[in-house]
């Protein structure tokens, strides 16, 4: 039996009892008498924009799932913006669609082809019926019809580029009015909400602070010589004595070995993380672990 020393947080020492089985024959199980719990997940919510807090839907204690509403920041002005921006993108749209203008043009440029045409044809059988005055007048009006077709159609490339713009206008309003949405990025328990309904936050001010708590992980020591790599994945049991009369049994994985030994006692950290939906265990527990020789798919 070893009885090392290690610092596990909060300005404190933990002395630890760590007992290792040997190798049984034909097995690899080993016994940790003591391993703390933590959290594996701590996360601060903070606001996406500036103004302020229409309301706080949490407070200390409340379990969310991912994507819940946590908070609301004032989102009037935003929501304006939002529908004159779809307002905007459907007048540019409806404009990128008229090719009215296109189809008239080259509909006046097929008149004056034929007027062009008509004459030249006059002046072939009968020399000088049309004067040259009047040939030239149909031919600026060909040529001028012609540039009437590039221009149209220019002018339709053009509401198709404000089109595509107004797009990434209403993407951009969209998306601001999210970001007056304060959402949980994960499923856990609120334990502080530092702003109140009624007050102003700034992009970055921490709104509340969430903690998962769905999966723990329970950290301990390991002998050196038994805290090999292929320890990562075996299966574990933790026993936690939640009071005089009552234990709870939960499973996990390892998934951490360090790569490091303390040169003093040859200690080497290790964790695995354990399955807690029924939220009956606490970070800052502890508790013993069992390793069994199997191997598990750890579900992070």
């Amino acid at each position: 039996m070893q009885t090392p020393h290690f610092w596990v947080g909060f300005g404190m020492w933990i002395t630890v009892t760590l007992v290792m089985m040997p190798p049984v024959q034909g097995q690899d199980a080993l016994e940790v008498s003591s391993v703390l719990l933590r959290i594996i997940e701590s996360v601060d919510i903070p606001a996406r924009c500036n103004g302020v807090l229409a309301s706080v839907a949490v407070q200390e204690g409340t379990i969310v799932k991912e994507g819940d509403l946590l908070a609301q920041v004032d989102d009037r002005r935003a929501l304006l913006l939002l529908k004159q921006a779809e307002a905007e993108l459907e007048i540019t749209r409806k404009k990128a669609k008229d090719d009215i203008d296109v189809r008239y043009a080259r509909k006046s440029h097929e008149i004056a082809k034929a007027e062009l045409d008509r004459a030249e044809s006059a002046n072939a059988k009968v020399a000088g019926i049309v004067s040259t005055r009047e040939i030239d007048r149909l031919v600026l009006a060909v040529e001028r019809t012609s540039l009437e077709i590039e221009r149209s159609i220019n002018n339709q490339e053009h509401a198709r580029l404000e089109n595509q713009k107004m797009e990434s206008q209403l993407f951009v309003a969209k998306h601001e009015l999210e970001d007056h949405r304060i959402d949980s990025p994960l499923d856990g328990m609120i334990v502080r909400v530092n702003k109140r309904r009624g007050e102003w936050v700034n992009p970055g001010d921490v709104v509340v602070h969430i903690v998962r708590i769905d999966r723990l992980r329970a950290e301990g020591f390991l002998n050196a010589k038994f805290a090999t790599n292929d320890l990562i994945g075996r299966a574990v049991t933790i026993l936690v004595e939640l009071s005089v009369e009552n234990q709870f049994q939960a499973e996990g994985s390892i998934v951490f070995v360090s790569p490091e030994a303390d040169p003093v006692n040859s200690q080497v950290r290790f964790w695995a993380e354990i399955d807690n939906t029924k939220m009956q265990l606490r970070p800052g527990l502890r508790g013993t672990m069992r390793i069994s020789p199997s191997i598990i798919n750890s579900q992070r």
